[in-house]
């Protein structure tokens, strides 16, 4: 597979390459966009039964705001933004 492809590169050049690439990128998103996410969407049961699982602020936009300092606190975070291994629970305030 690696010989085909390096002589693809060689006989059809950069150029053929960035236009295989943009043709497989533009595949890959109809697809996720056009059939994985409906399929998704309807096997979980709608939008009702999405919000019903998920906590309150899970789908708030204000999240992450600048303190007086200029450093990054998180409000109303969700129990997945507000771990230890990915925010450090100083910078979590509840509001």
């Amino acid at each position: 597979m690696g010989v085909v492809a390096v002589g693809y590169t060689v006989f059809g050049g950069i150029k053929a390459v960035i236009y295989t690439d943009t043709f497989q990128w533009i595949l890959l998103m109809g697809g996720l966009i056009f059939i994985g996410l409906p399929l998704s969407y309807f096997a979980l049961g709608g939008y009702d039964a999405i919000v019903a699982q998920l906590p309150a602020d899970f789908l708030s936009l204000r999240v992450c705001i600048l303190d007086q300092t200029g450093q990054l606190v998180y409000y109303n975070c969700s129990h997945l933004v507000c771990r230890d291994d990915l925010v450090p629970a100083h910078l979590c305030l509840s509001r």
